[in-house]
């Protein structure tokens, strides 16, 4: 039960047991013929206030639940932040230097950086609000991450399809190439 509904509740049975009080003084009005129905209202005060502690119990433990999850959250976070700060090094050395496997690295530590701030963020909806949506959610964003690296993983696999080797340098064999058996490396110049 999230936070929001257990406050709720308590609030309405707040209202219940000043009603049953308000009854109450309506049976002492009646004097001793309406003692049963002000011990019968006692009762039902007694079983309120208990659900009433009980509720309070549950919204104390709930509350330490989000405030742990939060601090875990925030560590998670910084985890996340440093991991996609090191993709976004790897891959700027990868497109400055021309080696796509860095490019690719520096992409995947970035989805793993965002499958963590996704996941954290899951984690805290579900604990504050219940329900398993959070995750779902997180399981669509998941699965479109990993179409993302395979994405970008097989947009650098090499020049299957021909073209031009791109670099600074055209002389000295500087440039990586990499063929199959039966390929042919045909020079432009």
């Amino acid at each position: 039960m999230k936070l929001e509904g257990i406050q709720k509740q308590m609030d309405y049975n707040d209202d219940l047991i000043n009603q049953l009080r308000e009854l109450q003084k309506e049976y002492e009005k009646l004097g001793t013929t309406g003692a049963a129905g002000w011990y019968a209202v006692e009762e039902q005060i007694k079983n309120v206030q208990s659900e009433q502690s009980n509720l309070g119990g549950a919204a104390g433990i709930l509350s330490e639940q989000i405030k742990q999850t939060k601090k875990y959250q925030g560590e998670m976070n910084a985890l996340s932040d440093a991991v996609g700060n090191f993709g976004s090094v790897f891959s700027n050395i990868g497109s400055g230097f021309e080696v796509p496997e860095l490019d690719v690295a520096g992409t995947i530590a970035q989805s793993i950086a965002t499958l963590i701030r996704g996941a954290m963020e899951a984690q805290a909806m579900s604990t504050e609000y219940g329900g398993p949506f959070a995750w779902l959610s997180f399981g669509a964003m998941a699965m479109a991450q990993v179409a993302a690296i395979a994405a970008q993983i097989h947009s650098i696999s090499g020049y299957a399809s021909g073209g031009i080797i791109r670099g600074n340098s055209r002389v000295g064999d500087k440039n990586l190439a990499r063929v199959n058996a039966g390929e042919m490396i045909i020079n432009d110049v």
